[in-house]
């Protein structure tokens, strides 16, 4: 009996470590995919704002060109990162090593989606 007492107390220790990581796991994936669709909707909203208020004029004027469409993508890049938490900022970086990289290719990717939608 008093062999089984070391060993239930290691069972039990093991037992909570594993709950704990299991648990924390579950809290940062759910926190991971909060952020993710906060920034994925800040990139919607700066997407389709840029396309109303600059693209559109440019195009129906006939002067967006590839010029003009490296403007849009730096003015949308810098309202994202204007709108966007000091927060999900931090979470862009930790998770993405270039993060104004990653931003430019979610802000590229949004901008395809919605010309798929209108073609």
């Amino acid at each position: 009996a008093a062999v089984a007492i070391p060993v239930i107390v290691v069972f039990v220790a093991a037992l909570i470590k594993k709950l704990t990581e299991m648990f924390s796991e579950r809290i940062m994936n759910n926190y991971s995919e909060q952020k993710l669709k906060e920034i994925q909707g800040v990139i919607k909203q700066v997407v389709s704002l840029v396309a109303q208020t600059y693209v559109d004029d440019l195009k129906s004027r006939g002067e967006f060109d590839s010029r003009e469409q490296k403007a849009a993508l730096g003015l949308a890049e810098a309202k994202a990162k204007a709108l966007l938490t000091k927060e999900s900022l931090v979470f862009i970086s930790r998770n993405y090593k270039n993060a104004d990289a990653w931003l430019k290719s979610c802000i590229e990717m949004e901008v395809r989606n919605g010309n798929k939608g209108n073609a």
